[in-house]
């Protein structure tokens, strides 16, 4: 049995195979290539920021951005922000589920942290290198850990805030 129309229908299948294949990219580009989407399934309700102090120049996750405004790229510097998280957090867990990324400031604001985490990079992930906390629970924090945090600022209004790492 031969098939007359063999041609069209190898272009068909040809067809098909490329749009699965884009449509492939662009479900990982959107998914797994996208900080935010990592930030934010470890971290419900946050808030990612794009800091572009090193990296002013155009770019292809520039242009992403303006269709899809939510979308970071797993390489640009951006700064998280969480506030009233329901959960306890465990920094050191959160952090290491995440691949790495352009993270680079965080701020916790009234939410209650029992771990800190490594900073800048530990060899096999990419940790924040700055956080600030803003009246935040640190009372299942251990010793050794909440000695590492440091006063915001010498200004009373500050008085409940505190940081962790250098800028």
């Amino acid at each position: 049995m031969k098939l007359q129309n063999t041609p069209f229908l190898i272009r068909i299948l040809l067809f098909g195979v490329v749009a699965l294949a884009a449509a492939g990219g662009l479900v990982h580009r959107f998914t797994l290539g996208n900080a935010t989407w990592h930030l934010h399934r470890a971290f419900p309700g946050s808030k990612v920021d794009f800091e572009p102090t090193m990296s002013p120049d155009p770019s292809v996750d520039g242009l992403i951005r303006l269709l899809v405004p939510t979308y970071h790229g797993m390489d640009e510097e951006l700064g998280l922000d969480l506030a009233d998280s329901p959960i306890p957090l465990d920094l050191h867990a959160k952090f290491s589920q995440l691949p790495e990324t352009g993270l680079w400031a965080v701020q916790f604001t009234r939410c209650k942290i029992t771990r800190l985490c490594p900073l800048g990079f530990d060899g096999s992930h990419r940790f924040p290198s700055f956080f600030e906390f803003d009246d935040c629970d640190f009372s299942e924090l251990p010793k050794e850990e909440r000695a590492l945090l440091q006063p915001y600022s010498n200004d009373p209004a500050d008085a409940k805030k505190v940081t962790f790492g250098d800028i």
